[in-house]
């Protein structure tokens, strides 16, 4: 299970709610809407290995944040709503440097 599986499933528990976890889909899918062309923008700008490596790195940390404050309090919602919305932010700025990455990773012939 995903880390959006799983946060869909504690908000569910802690709500009961399918149109919460409906809410929670679109806080995690909803910003490659918007982001995905600043992703590619970036990668235009920056070494898309460095920038793809560095928010690798960077969308461990919402999962990460998620599992512990499950771990502590499971009833702050809101907080959930956020790590999920800053993992979809930064899945969606990353996708545009890896997609670079592996379409220059192989020869052209």
């Amino acid at each position: 299970m995903d880390a959006d599986g799983a946060a869909g499933w504690l908000i569910y528990r802690l709500t009961g709610s399918a149109a919460a976890v409906g809410v929670l889909t679109v806080a995690s899918r909803g910003p490659a809407l918007v982001l995905s062309s600043v992703g590619g923008e970036l990668a235009q700008r920056h070494d898309p290995r460095r920038l793809a490596i560095a928010l690798a790195l960077l969308q461990v940390v919402p999962p990460a944040l998620l599992a512990v404050i499950a771990w502590l309090d499971p009833n702050t919602e809101l907080i959930i709503y956020a790590l999920v919305l800053a993992g979809g932010i930064l899945s969606s700025l990353a996708l545009a440097p890896t997609t670079w990455i592996s379409s220059h990773s192989l020869p052209r012939s």
